[in-house]
Formats: structure tokens, sequence, C-alpha cells
């Protein structure tokens, strides 16, 4: 901060601590650059789409979309990305960015996704803006991963999934299991 006279844009690949300009009390968060919001979006572009191959522009038009995911808050507050809270939000939009890209370049394999960029509209040109339409974007939140916040809730959406720890029958068989000698993998 201070050879540039506090006008750096600083992002790091680990969290650094907020710096505070002593002139000005001003608080400053440096961004954390790393592979939390390009990476997942562009693999889940790439799964839910199928593009022949990936190109630099498709990688682009993710980061483009990153950038323009800011916030009107965070924009003030000078952040160079997106809060952490949003990460879902914004993994969305960049997946979406991703598909619209490869439906553009004409790379996109899956009818579904080409079918809703175009009735999404706004599909001219090859250069990438990080733009999406937002059939794209439902379409892209429907298929995200939903962690489960609880064994009920996993019970819930997925009733056909019986994941429970063999228990035993009896005391006495727990523990003829626990006193048998274990084997060691040879390597």
């Amino acid at each position: 901060m201070r050879c540039t006279d506090n006008r750096v844009l600083f992002a790091s690949g680990t969290a650094f601590p907020e710096y505070t300009i002593p002139e000005t009390s001003e608080v400053r968060v440096p961004g954390q650059g790393n592979n939390m919001y390009v990476f997942p979006a562009i693999g889940l572009g790439a799964v839910l789409c199928k593009p022949e191959w990936i190109t630099d522009t498709m990688i682009y038009a993710v980061a483009k979309a990153l950038a323009n995911s800011r916030n009107s808050a965070e924009v003030q507050r000078n952040e160079l990305y997106p809060r952490i809270e949003r990460i879902r939000e914004v993994s969305a939009c960049l997946a979406a960015a991703f598909i619209r890209q490869a439906v553009r370049e004409g790379l996109a394999q899956d009818a579904e996704y080409r079918d809703l960029v175009a009735r999404d509209g706004r599909c001219e040109g090859e250069a990438p803006d990080g733009a999406y339409g937002e059939l794209v974007l439902s379409a892209v939140k429907k298929r995200m991963w939903h962690p489960a916040e609880n064994f009920e809730q996993l019970r819930e959406c997925c009733p056909h999934h019986h994941h429970h720890p063999k228990v035993a029958a009896s005391p006495a068989e727990d523990s003829q299991h626990s006193s048998a000698p274990r084997q060691q993998a040879s390597i």
C-alpha cells in the first residue's frame, strides 16, 4: 500500500488481514484471488453444456462475469471479489456465462442449453462479455448440488438412500468383532 500511495489492487492466494490507511483510517480488505470462484463454475458449466473443448474465451467470459458480479456495496468498498457469503449465487452466474459463451462459439453439445441460450436472446458474436440470460441461470441453479444441513433433510430429499452404519445385534457380537485381529495390507 505504501509503495503505491494506497492505490494498489491486491489479491493473494491466501487471506491477508485488513489494512487501515493511517492518514484517513479507511479500511482496505485484500482480495483472496484463488480458485474458489472461477474453476468450480467452469467445471459446472462444462458438465452441463458438454462443450467439445474449453477455450480461452470461455474462461475469459467467466472472468468477466466474476468482475461483473460484485454488488453495489462490494463496489463501494472497492472489493475485488464478491463476498464469500454469496459464492453459490455468484457460481451459478459464472457457470451460466460459461454456457452462453460455449453456445456462442458453437461448441456446446447439449441441445437443452443451446436452446435456452437461443431463447434468452443476445447470442450474436463470439466476443466474451460475461453476460448470461435468466433461462440459463435458472437451469444452472436447478442442477447445482445442494448440501443437506442435517440428516433429516438428507432423508427427506433422498428417501431411497439409506446409509446407516451397521449396528451389532448384541453386546456379545459387538465385542466379538472389536477383538478380532486386524489384517494389515502389504504394499
